[in-house]
């Protein structure tokens, strides 16, 4: 499984947080994640949204086997290869 989302005021966007908040059960699942963020700057929220994303995905049972963050200037093409190869990998 594999959930992916934008950074949106510095933290994981409110549409996903709310979605992830209603699952009821990732118990026994591998789990990847990533988010994509406009700014390239470490402190613009990508680690952040990372961070609350693996807190919901582990505290409903999951376990996070991979995080990525893609960065929506320069070589974004470059970055999404990567992250699909990596993550490719870990299923």
């Amino acid at each position: 499984m594999i959930f992916g989302a934008p950074v949106q005021a510095f933290s994981l966007s409110a549409i996903m947080k709310a979605y992830m908040d209603q699952i009821k059960s990732l118990n026994d699942k591998k789990v990847a994640c990533f988010v994509t963020k406009g700014a390239p700057f470490n402190w613009t929220g990508g680690n952040k949204a990372i961070n609350q994303m693996k807190k919901i995905i582990e505290s409903q049972g999951g376990t996070v086997i991979g995080t990525e963050i893609v960065v929506w200037r320069g070589k974004r093409e470059e970055q999404i290869v990567e992250l699909l190869e990596k993550f490719s990998g870990l299923f």
